[in-house]
């Protein structure tokens, strides 16, 4: 983690505020090590596992959404959980489930007043020929035509909810 975080400061001039792992991958042990190393925010846990089940073939699995959905404090941090990633490893002929299955994500976060975070890993975005970019465009594209969106980096959600304005 700490020498990610380097990397990131010479590439960018200054230290990430946040810190996303791959996968959802998180423990008690890297909360700790985020919080000794002066991060303020992280976005690690996934709160539907339907997208995780449907990456995964099972296109059975139901749709659901469980706890925790908002921010919360962990260590010295604050988690942002992320509902699912809908772009992930997407089958060419499942594009529009997907696309489906964010738009139904993006509505539940708007009715229940939940920060709908968008995540997506640069390998499963190209796999199958880019399924997962051609899924977030479709997605990004229905989400900013709608008017409800508000977009913004983590890192500037994160400031506007220190501000108290979430």
């Amino acid at each position: 983690i700490g020498w990610g975080r380097q990397v990131w400061t010479n590439a960018f001039g200054k230290p990430s505020p946040g810190f996303r792992p791959g996968c959802g991958s998180f423990c008690g042990n890297m909360y700790q090590a985020l919080s000794a190393l002066g991060f303020e925010w992280c976005s690690a846990q996934m709160s539907s596992p339907t997208s995780w089940m449907w990456n995964h073939g099972r296109f059975g699995y139901p749709y659901k959404i469980e706890p925790p959905v908002r921010p919360y404090r962990v260590e010295s941090l604050i988690e942002y959980p992320f509902i699912g990633d809908v772009a992930f490893r997407v089958p060419q002929e499942r594009i529009e489930d997907f696309v489906e299955l964010g738009w139904r994500h993006f509505e539940d976060c708007l009715e229940n007043q939940w920060p709908f975070v968008l995540v997506s890993h640069w390998h499963g975005l190209e796999h199958a020929g880019g399924t997962g970019y051609r899924v977030h465009e479709k997605l990004l594209d229905r989400i900013m035509a709608s008017g409800r969106a508000h977009p913004m980096t983590l890192s500037e959600y994160h400031q506007r909810v220190l501000a108290r304005e979430y």
